[in-house]
């Protein structure tokens, strides 16, 4: 039996808002579109203390679940970009340091693009990773295969 104002979500019905409720396995409640704290209960049940019509409140809420998945994708691609674009950042200005130093940046235990943890001992003696230093050595010196060994940069494919 059910609390007054508290009402099983119909799985088949409303299954994006099941569903949240039994992830989230906690309470929430909304003021949504005039509708005064409704919400799903820690039991996976709706809330709904003023008796409004089971259907509105539960489209409702699917709707602000909808909404808020939706700005939490526009959030993480955003920050992907954010990320991108300080990688790229990081690898211009290593790559410029390559050409003015002769590309030494190390010794150090973390890359100096990603911040990976660098295990292989050429890449702690350079202080970067072997994929962000193919990245630096392609960026400052263009389309070229460029290989480092024995602490010496080969490159192919010149003209």
């Amino acid at each position: 039996m059910t609390e007054p104002g508290k009402t099983a979500i119909d799985a088949a019905s409303y299954p994006m808002l099941a569903a949240d409720a039994a992830k989230r396995r906690g309470r929430y409640f909304l003021t949504l579109r005039g509708l005064d704290n409704v919400g799903i209960d820690p039991a996976g049940q709706l809330h709904n203390p003023h008796g409004l019509p089971e259907e509105a409140v539960c489209r409702a809420l699917e709707d602000w679940l909808t909404k808020r998945r939706q700005r939490g994708t526009a959030i993480a691609t955003r920050a992907a970009a954010t990320r991108a674009k300080r990688r790229q950042r990081k690898v211009e200005e290593a790559a410029k340091r390559f050409r003015t130093n002769g590309g030494l940046f190390g010794p150090a235990d973390r890359c100096e693009i990603c911040h990976k943890k660098l295990t292989d001992p050429e890449a702690i003696r350079v202080g970067i990773g072997p994929e962000c230093w193919q990245d630096v050595l392609r960026q400052a010196t263009g389309p070229h295969e460029v290989t480092l060994s024995a602490g010496k940069v080969s490159l192919t494919g010149l003209p």
